[in-house]
């Protein structure tokens, strides 16, 4: 064999490892470890929500109002907005939301990556949650989620991804049953992982 027969191989190995060998060692794995029990917090944790945004005018209203709509006790719960150097009105949406908005607008693009590292040092709540500024939540998400982190093993958790395609653009349906795979995936992980 050639060595673009070798590569040919390797690439179909390795597409058969990601979606069919993979997932068959999670779901083998995790029957082994059955669900455990989530306890009620006594008290719910402070909270941030940050979101770093770059030219998102056509969503920033709405995931302002979404995030303000979110079922969590209103003290406890914070949000830090980034703006990533944006041209649009995004800026203009912050400097205009409630007080409960906090925002910091960086003048120049970075990329996520660097609005997420400036703004986390300034947060002291017990919890953060990360979210896009295209994302909406279920008003109760995060009283869902954070039950999770009264096992003191968990570091992380994750939610349920619905992605949503009004448009029925081709590239949104095949989006879609990407993110249907991982999320059979994540509620087969939902336990300690052995993987």
């Amino acid at each position: 064999m050639n060595s673009m027969s070798y590569l040919f191989w390797i690439s179909l190995g390795l597409i058969a490892f990601t979606y069919l060998i993979y997932p068959l060692f999670v779901f083998l794995f995790a029957s082994f470890f059955p669900p455990r029990k989530i306890a009620e917090p006594n008290d719910y944790p402070e909270i941030t929500m940050v979101v770093a945004a770059f030219n998102e005018e056509a969503v920033l209203e709405e995931k302002i109002k979404n995030s303000l709509a979110i079922d969590y006790p209103a003290d406890k719960i914070n949000f830090l907005f980034g703006s990533d150097g944006s041209t649009d009105r995004t800026n203009e949406i912050l400097a205009s939301a409630p007080a409960r908005i906090e925002s910091r607008l960086f003048p120049k693009r970075e990329g996520k990556i660097r609005v997420l590292n400036k703004l986390l040092p300034e947060i002291r709540d017990e919890l953060v949650v990360f979210s896009d500024a295209n994302t909406m939540y279920h008003p109760k998400a995060i009283k869902l989620l954070v039950p999770h982190f009264t096992d003191q093993e968990v570091g992380g958790v994750c939610g349920n991804l619905n992605l949503v395609n009004p448009s029925r653009a081709p590239g949104g349906t095949g989006e879609g049953i990407y993110w249907r795979y991982e999320n059979m995936l994540k509620a087969r992980r939902r336990v300690r992982s052995a993987l």
